[in-house]
Order: structure tokens, then sequence, then C-alpha cells
């Protein structure tokens, strides 16, 4: 039971992390010592619905990198599920790629989606 509760307690603060990442004004202010990192999304469960809105939150404050981190690891959790979900995970993923830079990641699953609006995107700068 001791390596349970330290689990839930790593959990929790993984949590606490990424949501006062992407809800500052809720929280305490995020801790520069302790931000949340793309391993701290791990902790999260892969809902949909919660990683739509959670994503919108964190790429609103900037941290596009948690934000297609988290819509592309629950998207690769449900794909075998709910291939339609997924595939409107990666999609909502585009932008931030784009801003991040990774415009071959972001055309490649553009591709791969099948949106050519997404594509066309994609391509440009």
């Amino acid at each position: 039971t001791t390596s349970f509760n330290s689990m839930r307690r790593l959990s929790a603060s993984a949590n606490a992390r990424v949501l006062a990442a992407a809800y500052p004004e809720a929280w305490a202010s995020e801790d520069p010592d302790h931000r949340a990192a793309p391993d701290d999304l791990l902790a999260l469960p892969p809902f949909p619905a919660m990683a739509r809105i959670i994503a919108s939150a964190l790429a609103a404050r900037g941290r596009d990198e948690l934000a297609t981190n988290l819509l592309l690891g629950v998207a690769a959790a449900v794909a075998e599920r709910q291939p339609a979900v997924a595939r409107a995970l990666r999609l909502r993923a585009l932008p931030a790629l784009r801003r991040l830079g990774h415009y071959t990641l972001a055309l490649r699953l553009a591709w791969q989606a099948r949106a050519p609006l997404a594509l066309l995107r994609a391509l440009l700068p």
C-alpha cells in the first residue's frame, strides 16, 4: 500500500502542475521550479473531452508543447476504440504543432487524416 499511496501522490502533483499551467487564475501561481512537463501528462486519464478542454486552455497560455502532447497522447490511447475521435484530436493539435515549428509532423498528420483544408493550412508558413 505504501507504493500505491506514493504513486497516488505523484499522480496528484502531476495533475496539479498541469491544471496550474492550464488555469493559473484558479490555482496559486505556477512554481517556476516545478513547472508542468510533458511527462506530467501521463498522469491524466485519456478522456477526449477533457483533453480538448485542457489543451485549449494550455494553448491559450502559450503552453503549446503541453497542449500538443496531451492531444496526441489521448488520440493514441483511444485510436483503436474511437478512430474518429482520435482523428479529431490529431487535427486539433495541428495549429499548435505549426506554432512550435513542427511543420513536417503537422503535414504528415493532416495527410493521414485526409483533411484537405488542414493539409493546406499545414503547407502555409
